[in-house]
């Protein structure tokens, strides 16, 4: 989050945390997507989701992080983020 509370695309300290221990230097959701180290580790974790799924309906088909600022305040966040998904599913 940026001082003014609007979301940042810097990772927070968290983040920046997990991905110093996986080896990788991003800082931002931009260099996160495109860090090969990060990207394996979100497809190890929808792999080992996917073996302890009850269902082929279960499983994890597809995932994707957008780095677009979906802040709407009061929650209107969500509905962009779906207006956003949706849209890049009909792309694909």
């Amino acid at each position: 989050m940026n001082e003014d509370g609007t979301p940042s695309n810097r990772l927070d300290s968290l983040a920046r945390s997990i991905v110093q221990d996986l080896g990788s230097s991003a800082s931002t959701m931009e260099e996160a997507v495109e860090d090969p180290l990060i990207t394996s580790y979100i497809q190890e974790g929808m792999t080992k989701a996917n073996e302890q799924a009850i269902s082929r309906a279960t499983r994890v088909q597809v995932c994707c992080v957008l780095c677009v600022c979906v802040w709407g305040g009061g929650g209107g966040g969500i509905a962009q983020l779906e207006s956003e998904s949706n849209r890049a599913f009909r792309t694909i």
